[in-house]
């Protein structure tokens, strides 16, 4: 019984939450839509930008949020194609660094060291695109400015671990323990930063390919994540 009201009221709870999130993007949208009418007539073209500026991101966050959800139902429910291919893992690896140390030059200075004598695998480069960007994706946006992020690979002849440390502002304990429950994690969050369901993604992203995920995190002192993807023989 216990479990079945616990059931009922994650279920409101996650219903609940939904209705808010939505409320708020589609109130930017309705009110910034409003506003457009004004600053049409009077001819401002700074607060109409403004305002056009306001409902893209609210749309986008709309679009992002339900592109999660339904990615998340997909990756759970194994109904997902998985296409293995040979992968040189330092150069996809490389590619990715260089990418985000451009976009994200005036942000926080990123190193990187690879071993290992090893480095074409036979992996699911989607899934293991959407896990390495976004574990760098959050370690950037959950970092202070010219703070330092550590990325290291390690290679060996049956898989490869990869290491994202960053000098953040860390998790508690408490949220520690349900980081990786995308259910309980969509409840605690405000959402300013995502949409909660990014770690659970990763998780059974990993999960799907028979790797292995781990998390330590301390307050004012930063976030390590490790995971270990073996290669498909």
């Amino acid at each position: 019984m216990n479990n079945e009201s616990e059931l009922i009221a994650l279920k409101n709870g996650i219903i609940s939450k939904i209705s808010h999130e939505y409320r708020t993007p589609l109130t930017v949208i309705q009110t910034s839509t409003e506003l457009l009418k004004i600053y049409y007539e009077i001819k401002d073209k700074q607060k109409f930008d403004e305002a056009i500026e306001r409902i893209n991101t609210s749309i986008e966050k709309m679009i992002k949020f339900l592109e999660d959800i339904v990615l998340l139902g997909k990756i759970e429910s194994k109904m997902i194609d998985l296409n293995y291919e040979k992968v040189d893992i330092f150069s996809y690896i490389d590619s990715i660094i260089t990418h985000y140390r451009t976009s994200h030059k005036n942000l926080q200075k990123i190193y990187y060291n690879k071993s290992g004598n090893n480095k074409i695998f036979n992996i699911e480069l989607n899934l293991i695109n959407i896990i390495f960007t976004r574990l760098l994706t959050n370690a950037i946006n959950f970092s202070p400015k010219e703070s330092e992020i550590k990325i290291e690979i390690h290679t060996t002849q049956d898989n490869f671990t990869v290491s994202i440390q960053d000098e953040g502002y860390g998790i508690s304990p408490d949220k520690l323990e349900n980081i990786f429950n995308p259910y309980k994690r969509f409840l605690e969050k405000d959402f300013t930063d995502g949409t909660g369901f990014g770690l659970a993604i990763v998780k059974e992203s990993v999960n799907l390919m028979n790797g292995e995920i781990n998390i330590s995190s301390e307050i004012n002192i930063g976030t390590t994540i490790t995971f270990s993807i073996p290669d498909k023989k």
